[in-house]
């Protein structure tokens, strides 16, 4: 219940900073860094960040803005900002996060270029992006990735970003969900009715 009670507070003190311009030197000194890194500007309103994941093992919180390369760090028991790791995404791109529970690693999907990059948040290590469809599902059993690439293939990768195996003859495949307890596949078909 800790972790989850950490996790509402991060996000209520993180959203807060953006609605209001020229607050940011009024807020506590937790959010100043988190607003800094995100935007890298004086406008608290222009940013957009992405999903926040945590690491409930490691006790760590990792999210992405847009206007920032860099993946913020954050200790969700002081909720203090206490690094980051350089993605080495310029831009003015969407960039979406996906943690597997079992290793630490982060996986970072850029939706513009659909390319995945695997991260290692304790070393700052940046894999090479592979091209992918979508945003992985993990199979932390067997340390897989499922990603679904349409129009008919759910394929399957090592958890370094290899290649392992593919599902096809699938009908338009969107989301996937994997349930460890019951070692099931879900698939949300995205085809339209």
């Amino acid at each position: 219940m800790l972790a989850r009670i950490s996790l509402v507070s991060l996000l209520v003190i993180v959203s807060t900073v953006f609605p209001f311009r020229g607050m940011a030197q009024t807020l506590p000194d937790t959010v100043l860094p988190v607003h800094s890194l995100a935007t890298g500007t004086n406008f608290p309103d222009i940013v957009k960040l992405g999903k926040i994941v945590v690491n409930e093992n490691r006790r760590r919180a990792y999210f992405t803005a847009s206007l920032s390369r860099y993946i913020g760090i954050i200790d969700v028991d002081s909720l203090r900002m206490i690094g980051t790791v350089d993605s080495h995404v310029d831009g003015f791109v969407s960039r979406f996060l996906s943690l597997n529970p079992s290793t630490g690693i982060l996986y970072m999907f850029v939706i513009e270029t659909s390319r995945l990059f695997r991260i290692d948040p304790v070393t700052g290590t940046v894999s090479s992006p592979i091209s992918v469809g979508r945003l992985p599902s993990f199979d932390t059993t067997a340390n897989r990735l499922y990603i679904s690439q349409p129009p008919d293939k759910i394929r399957i990768y090592t958890d370094m970003l290899q290649p392992a195996d593919s599902i096809t003859g699938v009908i338009a495949p969107g989301e996937l969900f994997i349930d460890q307890a019951l070692d099931k596949l879900y698939v949300v078909n995205s085809a339209p009715l």
